[in-house]
């Protein structure tokens, strides 16, 4: 006997077709969103190039003296650094350094007010600010880049200068002669001059004023003080002022009273 084809409903084909067709729409939808955030960032990215070409000043916090460099990147030029980017070798880089044992996207910058410049090295790169290998996220946060620190990566040697008007630090780079005291500073044969403060001026104390006598008081038992100016010597003169005689309108002398004859 020839066994009964199973037949099935045509509402659980049509489900079927459904759930298989929404499926692939939502895959196909996850995809588009996840490429059309990569096409937005990458056309900003473009956007902030292109703006930075035409305001090659705008959004900088200062520059990178080469020191060390090759023939691409000579000794003496300086380099533009914005707040955050990419330093590497190709030409796409917001820093670039083309010298040897640089990887195309060595490592990320970041500026910091108040900090400093912040470093971090990609996996299998390496790089050093002041003599400190950056190992590591945590070691790059606890050695920020400071106006005069040097960064050295692959075979260039990097001074950065930071603008004047941004809270950071100058870097102090201390001595590594054997005959040096530990933590001493090392000064530039070229440095100017650095004098002492000048010692603050001792002034001899205010001198107190005399001592005055309270004023009289009408009505007590009290005698009526000398009153002497300090300003005046101690004693009085001896002998009053000379004072011409005094007349009267006649030419006779005056004999005192009120009734002069006018």
């Amino acid at each position: 006997m020839i066994p009964a084809k199973e037949v099935i409903p045509t509402d659980a084909k049509i489900y079927e077709v459904l759930s298989l067709a929404m499926r692939y729409f939502f895959a196909f939808m996850g995809v588009l969103i996840v490429g059309r955030a990569f096409s937005w960032l990458r056309k900003d990215r473009r956007l902030k190039h292109r703006r930075l070409k035409q305001l090659p000043d705008a959004g900088t916090i200062g520059i990178l003296t080469v020191e060390q460099g090759s023939k691409q990147l000579k000794p003496g030029e300086a380099i533009p650094v914005p707040h955050e980017g990419v330093l590497g070798y190709l030409r796409t880089c917001d820093v670039v350094v083309p010298v040897d044992d640089v990887a195309n996207a060595h490592l990320d910058f970041t500026f910091v007010d108040g900090k400093g410049l912040f470093i971090y090295p990609r996996r299998g790169c390496e790089a050093s600010v002041d003599g400190v290998a950056l190992t590591s996220r945590r070691v790059s946060q606890q050695y920020p880049m400071q106006h005069g620190s040097t960064l050295e990566i692959g075979q260039a040697v990097l001074r950065l200068g930071v603008f004047a008007g941004l809270d950071v630090k100058e870097a102090i780079h201390y001595c590594e002669m054997p005959e040096a005291p530990a933590g001493e500073a090392c000064i530039p044969p070229d440095a100017p001059p650095v004098y002492p403060p000048y010692p603050p001026q001792e002034y001899p104390p205010y001198p107190q004023p005399p001592y005055v006598q309270p004023p009289y008081q009408q009505g007590s038992d009290q005698q009526p003080p000398y009153r002497q100016s300090p300003y005046q010597p101690l004693n009085p003169p001896a002998q009053p002022p000379y004072a011409p005689p005094m007349n009267e309108p006649d030419g006779s002398p005056w004999q005192g009273g009120d009734d002069h004859a006018y």
